[in-house]
Formats: structure tokens, sequence, C-alpha cells
């Protein structure tokens, strides 16, 4: 049995809630996705594709941008 969580529904739209929660965040701390990108250690191109809501996010990359985004995971999961 499908849960919510496993549709293609779900799969669809949390990207892009993703993608709107960490803009909304960078930008209220007034940082640029390239400063993003060296907080989390991630690339600049890699921050644009996750605030584009393009890229299936792993746990791990929700822990990097937890740090450079000065919050905790649940924080992405509790403002869905």
């Amino acid at each position: 049995m499908n849960s919510i969580y496993t549709s293609k529904y779900f799969k669809s739209i949390l990207p892009e809630r993703l993608a709107r929660i960490i803009t909304e965040r960078r930008e209220y701390l007034n940082i640029t996705q390239k400063e993003l990108g060296v907080r989390c250690h991630l690339s600049e191109h890699m921050i644009k594709k996750m605030e584009k809501g393009r890229h299936d996010f792993r746990l791990t990359e929700l822990e990097k941008l937890s740090f450079g985004l000065e919050t905790s995971v649940k924080y992405f999961f509790a403002v869905l």
C-alpha cells in the first residue's frame, strides 16, 4: 500500500516546496547563493538547482543546508 510520502504527487511537490523554503530562508539571512554554497560545502550550481526545485534532495544535503541556513533539518519539514 502506497503512502502519501511515496506517491508520485508527494515526490513532485517536495522539491518545489523545499526550494521555496531554502530560498526564503537564504533571503531572510541576506546571503547569496554563492555564500550559501560556501557555508554548505556545495557548489553554487547545486544551490541554484535546489532553489529551482530541480533536485532530488538527500538527507545529507538537508543537513548541510541546515548548517548553512543556521537552522535545523526539522525546519524544512515544519514549514511544509
